[in-house]
């Protein structure tokens, strides 16, 4: 009976410790706290953003995330980091980096900077694959389409996904599992953001996604929005600007069909670089002139800038005022044409490529804007699944020279000769179309500027309350990620304000949702 009664007392003892120790367990769970709580803020900090600072560093990624092929191996990723502001518990701001070096978008989207100092936030920017100096191959990665075939979207958010699952053993100093991470991006690196969100939600807790044209593809957008849009910004700068510009092309046919004569005189008026003495010649004179109106209307911001080649303060209402100040021509008549075309030589070469007066001539085989993004790489992308038709003009409801439909037929066959690569035009929206979704979409914040081009392919209506689309007015590419200015329009401030509300809501979830998660593991603990 004594031995019965000494087990029975043990017992006791015994489930009286595993209730102490469980309950001090629970208590230490429940009054957990976030190392440093997300404090949120009444208003962005509109003063200048503090120096663009950075530590570069490097990641070691897999060539292919979805196959076992051993034989692959894996490259080096960059990124950029400044973790000054930072305290656990913070947002770290995750930059999802697009076809350019990575530096470039560091240096552009300065409302990061303006927001990390107000959040304490960490500041990343990963590079995208292929651009840059993160080359799966070297010097060999842009080789053929057996090098090229790596080159996607959802390889690089791969690589977006594994950095942010190490980001502990790579960033010992940010505590990645108790800071919410928040994609941000603009134009394709926006699309990147948006896809992040929705195929990581464990990793990214919500996404700003600018000026993201996740809807500009094949049966879903029309070909010839993205003209159209860029005649509209022409047009509201000035209507006689953009009907002279319509005009603009019949004049240069009219002028080469006089022979070598007519092709000497354009060469003189556009201060050519080399005479002008075919009709490809003019063809290419054409493409060009086209390729300067795309690139005015997307960066036309409302003070001087050097995102992607130094321009003027609203650099399309600069452009039109010597086009726009031609009388009305006649469609018809070649008596006009010179100085009409004079003109449009002049908007150009003052306040586009020769805007900082240093530009001897112009050469059209160079690309004033391409030294801010690879068109190469991009080329290929263009070619794989990022089939994003933007070229198609008629004349009629846009400005530009007319073109025609797409033809993904000889589309095809161009990527074939030039990168042996054949596109497949519907996979993206196969892809990624839950980005827009109104079941799946969540914490992703889109926004347009009604004079971008790209905004026909943007967003415009919000899939669901999680998912705001908003219209920024006389607002161009991703102009609401540029730093936050007293010259830019009352619209753009007006959205900063409702991203920035949506940043502060996903943190605090985040950290409501950390705060649950322990007090179900306590309460989990109890009943074991």
């Amino acid at each position: 009976m004594q031995t019965q009664n000494k087990y029975i007392y043990l017992v006791i003892v015994v489930c009286h410790i595993i209730l102490y120790c469980t309950s001090i367990t629970e208590q230490s769970v429940l009054r957990f706290e976030a190392p440093h709580p997300f404090e949120p803020q009444s208003a962005i900090n509109l003063s200048p953003p503090p120096p663009v600072v950075f530590v570069t560093k490097t990641f070691t990624s897999q060539i292919d995330h979805f196959s076992f092929n051993p034989y692959l191996g894996s490259f080096r990723v960059r990124y950029l980091i400044n973790d000054t502001y930072y305290q656990p518990g913070s947002p770290i701001l995750f930059y999802t980096g697009n076809e350019g070096r990575i530096e470039a978008f560091a240096n552009n989207t300065l409302i990061m900077w303006q927001m990390a100092p107000v959040i304490n936030a960490a500041l990343v920017f990963v590079e995208h694959r292929y651009y840059g100096n993160s080359m799966p191959f070297g010097d060999h990665s842009m080789d053929n389409a057996s090098t090229l075939a790596y080159l996607t979207a959802e390889q690089a958010l791969a690589d977006f996904a594994y950095f942010l699952t190490n980001l502990k053993y790579l960033e010992p100093r940010l505590v990645a599992k108790r800071s919410p991470v928040i994609a941000i991006g603009g134009s394709y690196g926006g699309m990147l953001s948006a896809w992040m969100r929705q195929k990581y939600p464990h990793l990214v807790q919500g996404a700003l996604a600018s000026s993201a044209p996740v809807l500009q593809f094949i049966n879903v957008t029309s070909c010839y929005a993205f003209s159209a849009a860029v005649s509209n910004a022409f047009t509201k700068a000035s209507p006689n600007c953009s009907a002279n510009i319509r005009k603009s092309w019949s004049a240069i046919d009219r002028t080469a069909a006089s022979g070598q004569s007519g092709l000497l005189k354009l060469s003189k008026i556009f201060a050519t670089c080399s005479p002008l003495t075919s009709k490809s010649d003019v063809n290419g004179l054409k493409a060009w002139i086209v390729s300067a109106y795309v690139t005015a209307a997307m960066v036309n911001y409302p003070y001087p800038a050097s995102f992607l080649l130094p321009l003027p303060a609203w650099p399309v209402a600069s452009i039109c005022r010597p086009i726009s100040s031609v009388a009305s021509v006649s469609d018809e008549s070649n008596n006009d044409d010179i100085s009409l075309l004079s003109a449009v030589s002049a908007g150009l070469n003052r306040y586009y490529y020769n805007y900082t007066g240093g530009v001897a001539c112009l050469n059209l085989t160079v690309d004033p804007s391409s030294a801010t993004l690879d068109d190469r790489g991009w080329g290929a992308q263009s070619c794989n699944e990022m089939v994003m038709p933007d070229s198609c003009a008629n004349g009629i409801t846009d400005m530009l020279q007319p073109t025609g439909d797409f033809d993904l037929e000889a589309y095809t066959a161009s990527c074939l000769s030039q990168f042996g690569i054949r596109p497949r035009p519907n996979w993206v929206m196969t892809q990624f179309a839950g980005a827009v979704d109104p079941i799946a979409c969540s914490n992703i914040f889109y926004a347009n500027g009604d004079l971008d081009p790209w905004a026909p392919g943007g967003v415009k209506t919000s899939p669901n309350p999680s998912c705001p689309a908003e219209l920024m007015k006389n607002a161009a590419h991703h102009l609401d990620l540029r730093a936050a200015d007293a010259r830019d329009p009352p619209d753009v401030a007006r959205i900063r304000k409702l991203q920035w509300q949506a940043v502060q809501r996903w943190c605090k979830d985040f950290h409501q949702g950390v705060a649950n998660a322990n007090i179900d593991h306590a309460v989990w603990n109890r009943h074991l």
